[in-house]
């Protein structure tokens, strides 16, 4: 059984992933995406960040409720799939 620190360590972890991801498409939705100047040359290339930046901030919310399902304890097979994906490092 998985304890309640451990279960923390992971949620921990996960989450300053995931801040850290949500931070850098933050940084490019700023910096590509912010100005209504949009070359037509550019606008191909924009519309497929558009369509990445998407999936990617799904990706981000199914993550966050599958770490709520391991805290709570209902499903903890999510835990190994956590580690397994490399989204959580365990310390030895």
């Amino acid at each position: 059984m998985i304890g309640h620190q451990e279960k923390l360590a992971v949620a921990i972890v996960a989450m300053e992933r995931i801040a850290i991801l949500i931070g850098r498409c933050t940084i490019y939705e700023q910096l590509y995406l912010g100005s209504q100047d949009i070359p037509d040359i550019a606008e191909k290339a924009t519309e497929n960040l558009r369509a990445t930046l998407l999936a990617l901030y799904t990706a981000i919310l199914q993550a966050l409720s599958r770490l709520v399902i391991v805290l709570r304890g209902r499903n903890p097979a999510w835990l190994a799939l956590f580690i397994l994906n490399g989204w959580v490092v365990m310390s030895p």
